[in-house]
């Protein structure tokens, strides 16, 4: 039989000129929320992830050198 996977569902949280806030729920068997948000200023752009309710937690991000 064919399967579908669970949708994460995402949130707006926020959506404002020099910011954005917004979650998912796709981390939910595991008992955690993603919440990212995205800052600009004027010469730079910072990117915050959030893992809430989560215990033990692991990133890694992955830059090209140009």
């Amino acid at each position: 039989g064919f399967r579908v996977a669970r949708r994460a569902k995402s949130t707006l949280i926020k959506d404002e000129e020099d910011c954005i806030i917004a979650s998912h729920n796709g981390y939910q068997k595991l008992g955690v929320v993603h919440q990212r948000s995205i800052n600009f200023y004027e010469s730079q752009i910072i990117i915050e992830d959030k893992l809430i309710r989560a215990t033990k937690s692991q990133a890694f991000f992955h830059f090209h050198p140009y």
